[in-house]
């Protein structure tokens, strides 16, 4: 997934910030995403009211101790399950990229996983450093005026050698008032990525699913 081999990044660090989204698909807002999809995208007419006759009149109910309650009626949320749930909810997100270009950051995007990245010399930790934090304290605020509320983890990435000189830096986030410490594995859409691209977590890891599942197998 990263290559440091053959592509000038043999001295550098990359510094990678994951952000997921809590119960993305819960909170899209109706009317905001009615709005992106007439300016943004030039929903116009017949289909837009298709899609604003898609998203009305829906209602959810809960069961609790054997009784139902509700129903409710619901302004914001796109079904999971569905086909166009995941495309509206990516049609949601798509300007959330401008957010992260305006500082000259690097962007994945995953449904409702976000990575941000960037690399640099050692030397350069504190100018990284800040372009990141500010890259994610502005990209939480967008997913604020979203309603979607933002986790985010953080990982310097980068040779073992590399690695041991960042020891005398400061390497968290600060967003708004909030401090995020780096960790030195995280989980990436089912792949556990640890600081050194060791693969050794993930194995692991793995591993132990097979051996549990195999005892499940022999008990049967």
């Amino acid at each position: 997934m990263l290559c440091f081999v053959n592509n000038g990044l043999a001295d550098k660090v990359q510094h990678r910030a994951w952000a997921s989204l809590s119960l993305a698909f819960d909170t899209v807002d109706h009317e905001i995403l009615l709005s992106l999809l007439t300016h943004r995208f030039c929903v116009r007419d017949t289909a837009y009211d298709w899609c604003r006759s898609y998203l009305s009149s829906r209602v959810q109910s809960f069961n609790f101790a054997d009784q139902q309650t509700g129903p409710y009626p619901l302004d914001c949320s796109v079904p999971q399950g569905s086909v166009l749930g995941p495309l509206k909810f990516i049609a949601y997100t798509e300007n959330g990229v401008d957010v992260i270009k305006h500082h000259d950051v690097n962007v994945h995007l995953y449904a409702d996983d976000t990575q941000l990245y960037d690399c640099c010399y050692p030397h350069n930790i504190a100018k990284t450093r800040q372009r990141m934090s500010h890259c994610t304290a502005d990209f939480s605020e967008w997913c604020a005026s979203h309603r979607l509320q933002l986790n985010t983890e953080a990982i310097w990435v980068g040779y073992k050698h590399n690695l041991a000189k960042l020891q005398q830096y400061d390497l968290t986030l600060t967003v708004g008032t909030e401090t995020i410490q780096p960790v030195n594995i995280v989980r990436n859409l089912g792949v556990w990525i640890d600081h050194e691209l060791s693969m050794k977590q993930h194995v692991i890891k793995v591993a132990g699913t097979c051996f549990h599942q195999l005892r499940r197998l022999w008990q049967i």
